[in-house]
């Protein structure tokens, strides 16, 4: 697996990441007494035409009350690049109101006192070279992410030349990982021929 993969500087999309930064400060700040982000599962496919992502994202309200808190969700393009399929409850079982500026999708969380929700963002880009998600941004809830899976389908006749993490394992054209306690060093990027 020599040159398939190494580590990524991302440098084009620091200034999203920093935009970000500045943004979930607050969320940060009071990730023990408000709504926290404890863990991550996300299907990338990488196909001829696009780029898919397809997550489910745990939060958590570390509160003894009813929490309200907007959420920044970034995006390594610029909004009219990608097609937004779904922002979804799925505790609730429902559509999750959002907003999209530039290179990012807010919307807002109610989190009833020490219970959890969890929200399914599913979005597509056109493939590239170089498919950015930007995984630093976790960083900045203040805590590791308690469990992150992730899973890379590649579609032929798509060819990899790299990746920004080093696989668990490989099965049947899928990439998988999978991180206990994580603090991502890196964004997930994937390179193609």
């Amino acid at each position: 697996m020599g040159k398939l993969f190494h580590q990524p500087g991302c440098w084009y999309y620091m200034n999203k990441i920093l935009l970000f930064f500045a943004c979930a400060l607050p969320a940060s700040m009071f990730s023990q007494t408000g709504i926290g982000f404890i863990s991550e599962s996300i299907d990338f496919t990488v196909s001829p035409d696009k780029f898919s992502v397809n997550g489910i994202y745990t939060f958590v309200n570390y509160s003894q009350k009813v929490t309200r808190q907007g959420i920044l969700f970034p995006l390594p393009k610029n909004i009219g690049a990608c097609n937004i399929e779904r922002v979804f409850n799925l505790t609730g079982s429902e559509n999750i109101d959002y907003r999209v500026h530039k290179n990012q999708i807010l919307f807002r969380l109610m989190v009833f006192p020490g219970d959890t929700m969890l929200v399914n963002i599913s979005y597509s880009q056109k493939t590239d070279k170089e498919n950015c998600y930007i995984l630093q941004s976790a960083n900045t809830w203040g805590k590791p992410l308690q469990s992150a899976k992730y899973s890379l389908s590649v579609i032929e006749p798509v060819r990899l030349d790299s990746l920004s993490m080093v696989p668990d394992r490989f099965s049947n054209n899928t990439y998988f990982w999978e991180k206990n306690n994580f603090v991502p060093d890196t964004d997930f990027i994937v390179w193609i021929k």
